[in-house]
């Protein structure tokens, strides 16, 4: 008889009894915006669809977008203002913070398209900084970070995006912001090498930015020197939660033992946060779906096994609050609209509004009021067990 996720949650949750607050060098946890009860939803958002983008454009995507103002396929254009409203608004009714990608200066997947999104009334955003459109990777297909050529890059794009963007006063608004400060997801810190802590303290402190990693991975895997990178993030996370082998080994599903895999990672890289990067926080990571090939799916949902995982996340966060963990309240989600990988909520001709449904279910609302560590599941979560 299998185990159900809700059980390996209770069970991590009685292996953390005993845990105490952890004071660290950059305080507590900054609090989630006022603004809004519910939980955020950070989500990649591409920004570089157009109609001649590819050939034969829309035939290379394993899901296809179902927009309600019968722009889809080729009608698709990331510049279309009609196309951005629609996305705006279904953002804004679902809680979801698009992280915009940015490949540099003057082209359409950056300041071309801030340029133009900036002024269409919106959610609050944050910026995905693409590090293989910007640094210099080596023969292992790493950064170096302690190469000169790679540190001033990522200082000259902080320094571009801060007087372009950032300081701007008619953006001010805009701008989805932790402690402050607007968020910079860096896709593929993970494939960081060298020390990245004095680069990521100077680029904090000067440009008053806050950096997310992306070295978070089911595995629990430490690489060596990775606390110099981490420590030079303000919170770390994934892009999604895809695992080969575990993918192979559940058929591409979201299995007890995908998510049993998830959970334990969760408390393993919780626990080496407090011990090797003080003051460093966690954002879980969210995922239904990956597919970058017309092939079978690497990892895919049933609506149920969709809804189960989005639950137990949020009883994960709801569990690392009462007990002081180095976790924020929000969840990092691949994606808005990577149509390409087959990873977004966007409504598409294949999930139609079944993952936005789902992601309003269970982050669409705030937390209990604060319980005692450790936490009960909600009420009615248990009414979906496994």
């Amino acid at each position: 008889m299998r185990r159900s996720w809700q059980s390996a949650a209770c069970v991590l949750v009685l292996t953390v009894l005993g845990i105490v607050s952890v004071t660290t060098q950059r305080g507590a946890p900054p609090a989630a915006p006022a603004t809004d009860s519910r939980i955020p939803i950070l989500a990649h958002f591409v920004n570089w669809f157009e109609k001649n983008l590819y050939a034969n454009s829309w035939t290379g995507a394993t899901t296809v977008p179902l927009r309600r103002d019968g722009r889809s396929g080729f009608g698709y254009d990331s510049r279309d203002t009609a196309v951005i409203r629609g996305q705006n608004d279904e953002m804004l009714a679902h809680g979801i913070v698009p992280l915009v990608s940015w490949w540099g200066p003057e082209t359409i997947g950056g300041d071309t398209f801030l340029d133009l999104y900036l002024t269409i009334p919106g959610p609050r955003l944050g910026l995905l900084y693409e590090v293989s459109g910007r640094l210099h990777a080596g023969e292992d297909g790493r950064f170096d970070m302690d190469d000169p050529a790679n540190a001033q890059q990522f200082l000259d794009d902080m320094q571009h995006l801060s007087d372009r963007f950032w300081s701007q006063p008619e953006f001010a608004d805009r701008w989805f912001r932790i402690d402050g400060r607007p968020v910079l997801f860096i896709w593929l810190s993970h494939g960081f090498t060298g020390t990245f802590e004095p680069l990521g303290a100077q680029v904090r402190e000067r440009f008053s930015v806050y950096l997310v990693g992306s070295d978070f991975n089911l595995d629990s895997h430490f690489r060596e020197g990775l606390e110099g990178v981490v420590r030079g993030m303000d919170a770390v996370s994934a892009y999604g939660i895809y695992h080969p082998r575990l993918s192979a080994f559940t058929y591409g599903h979201l299995t007890t033992a995908y998510v049993d895999r998830y959970v334990r990672s969760y408390d393993v890289w919780v626990r080496w946060l407090q011990q090797m990067a003080p003051g460093v926080h966690f954002i879980p990571p969210l995922q239904f779906a990956f597919q970058d090939t017309r092939g079978n799916p690497r990892l895919t949902s049933t609506r149920d096994e969709a809804w189960r995982f989005a639950h137990l996340v949020r009883f994960l966060l709801q569990k690392s609050q009462a007990c002081s963990e180095p976790v924020l309240p929000y969840v990092l989600l691949t994606s808005y609209n990577e149509h390409f990988e087959g990873s977004a909520v966007e409504p598409s001709l294949s999930y139609r509004d079944d993952w936005l449904d789902i992601l309003s279910a269970a982050f669409g609302h705030p937390f209990l009021d604060q319980q005692p560590c450790p936490v009960t599941l909600e009420p009615g979560t248990s009414s979906r067990g496994f």
